[in-house]
Order: structure tokens, then sequence, then C-alpha cells
């Protein structure tokens, strides 16, 4: 295996890290091929990483019509329900304040989160960070719907990285954001410093060091590049937190429905199929048919039995609560 330079580990620190294998994006089917490459203390990213114009131009081109209605259809499915319903459980564990408190909720997409956070919390003053425009006027919309109309616009529609509050929140909210940042780790520290002493911010993320990816590798389809630059370890998410002046309270792990049956189907798409080089090949047509169908059984026999007892071990998402305990130091 080959090293190859890379940014500041969020985690440690090191400028290189060593080449795993290649990664594409299995899902959207976009342009281009990543390495992901692990450094030393076990985080995750891609070499090189993305520049500022090819991640402009792939969010410029993300909030289809299509894609809004795929992520909505996402959101309201029974496994995402369910993500938002522990991670909701866990901020009202760990909460030390029992009147309105103020929610900012980072990467908020269509909104479902905040607002169903807002109404368990009991308050109507929850903010939202996103920069697609859709998404934030839908994200608009919902929390008008689910808590009346506000003073003035609940969507903060700016990077992360420049948003100030008039007042600390007490609790920052963060899933499926961290993995997207370039400099993570200054995020965390920014979220910290949003937050009032004491408060909590709560953070989820596709996990590093899950079973799925250990089994699977490139063929396991959560990589997402370009979007996903960055993949923790949960050791490393504790020491990144810590890091940024936040004590972790609780923790959870679960895990992507379906994921040997998804990798099963990219891999014979890509490999045999309609995306491989073989796509105007009648032949290779039938055989990649033949291959998918005669391992759909077994892969849907594991994702039954095993797929379930392997999330709840080492599932390959990760959400953490965390409680500001001190200022955060000045990221590297």
């Amino acid at each position: 295996m080959s090293t190859v330079s890379t940014p500041p580990c969020p985690v440690c620190g090191a400028n290189e890290a060593t080449a795993a294998y290649p990664v594409r994006d299995l899902v959207l089917h976009g342009q281009g091929t990543w390495t992901f490459a692990r450094c030393a203390c076990g985080h995750g990213t891609l070499a090189p990483m993305p520049d500022a114009a090819v991640l402009a131009e792939f969010y410029g081109q993300l909030y289809t019509p299509e894609n809004l209605e795929v992520m909505r259809k996402a959101n309201e499915s029974g496994f995402d329900r369910g993500l938002r319903r522990a991670r909701i459980a866990a901020v009202v564990a760990a909460l030390d304040s029992e009147g309105p408190v103020r929610i900012l909720d980072v990467g908020c997409g269509l909104g479902h989160f905040l607002s169903e956070l807002a109404v368990a919390l009991g308050t109507t003053d929850a903010q939202g960070v996103e920069l697609g425009g859709p998404a934030a006027d839908a994200t608009e919309a919902r929390l008008e719907q689910a808590l009346g109309a506000g003073s003035g616009p609940r969507v903060i529609r700016r990077l992360f990285d420049d948003v100030t509050l008039e007042a600390p929140a007490d609790v920052v909210s963060m899933n499926h954001f961290l993995e997207h940042h370039p400099r993570p780790e200054q995020a965390l520290a920014h979220a910290a410093s949003l937050v009032r002493e004491g408060g909590l911010v709560e953070v989820e993320v596709p996990r590093g060091d899950g079973w799925g990816i250990r089994l699977l590798g490139r063929w396991w389809w959560p990589h997402l590049p370009p979007q996903h630059v960055h993949l923790f370890s949960r050791p490393g998410l504790e020491r990144a937190l810590r890091a940024a002046g936040l004590e972790p309270v609780s923790w959870g792990v679960s895990g992507y429905p379906l994921t040997l049956s998804a990798s099963w189907v990219h891999r014979v798409q890509n490999t045999l199929g309609r995306r491989s080089r073989f796509a105007n090949n009648p032949l290779m047509k039938g055989v990649s048919w033949a291959a998918g169908l005669l391992g759909m059984p077994f892969v849907l026999l594991f994702d039954a039995t095993l797929g379930p007892l392997l999330n709840r071990w080492q599932g390959d998402i990760v959400m953490v609560v965390a409680r500001r305990v001190r200022a955060p130091s000045s990221p590297a």
C-alpha cells in the first residue's frame, strides 16, 4: 500500500495516510474516482481532497426536484424516523434545562429532525443552517407548520463556519454533516463556541470502523464521494469532541438496512452489468442478471439474520450527545 499526502487529520493532525482502495459514487453515479485512505490513527479520508470548485459544482446540482423527492421519501421512511427518535431521546435525557431552549440544527436538510426536536422540547426557538435553497425553503415551511409563524427566517443560508448567534444555543445538532466538511475539527470547535457552557452538541455520522466498511471496502455504498470527505472511527470522534471542549454523555450505534444486499447489487452492476465496461454487451447483461439473482437469496438472508445483530454491536452509524465543559481549543 502506498502513502498519500492529506490535509491535517482532524483527529491526530498527521499529513499523510495509507491508500486503501479506489471509491466511486455508487448511489448518485457521479463522475470521478477517488482514493480512500486511512490515517495511522484510524481516521478515513478522500485523497486528494476534492477542491472547492468540485464540491461547489456537485452541491449546485444536488437539489433537483427528483433528488428532493428521494430525500423526502428517505426522511419519511421507518429507518430515518427511528434514527430521529433515538437522537431526540438522547438529547432529552441529557438536557439540564426544563424551560424553553434554543436549538440550532446544522445541515438541517428538509427540516424533519429540527421540527420534531423542537416539538419534543416544547420550544419555538429553533433555527437551521442549510445552503441548499430548495431544502431551506422546505425547512421553513415545515417549521411554520409545526411551530407556527416565526418573527423572522428560521433557516440561516450561509456556510456554518460563518454562522453567529445573538445568544448561545442550548442544543446544537449536526447530523450527517461532519463527514461533508473539509475541516470537521474546526466545525466541532465552532459548534462548541455557539452552545452555552453545559449545553449539548449532538452528532451523528456514518462510521469508518463499522462492520460494513470493514467487510465490503470499496463496495460499501455510504462512501459517497465527493460528498463524504471524512469518515470517523468511534475513538477518533471521541478524541475530536474532547479536543473541542465537549464531553461525551451518551453514545448510540445503529446501521443501514440491507447493507450486504445493496453492496451486492452495486458490485454486480459495476463489474458485469449496466454500469460496467460491458454495459453494451448483451451476453454480459445476461450474465450480470444471473449472477445478481443467484447471490441475492444469500445476501438477503444475511441482512435479515446477522445484519441486525452486527448493527447493534458495530453498526455503520454512530451518534453521540456531548456536553460543553470548557471553551474549545483553537483548531490547527
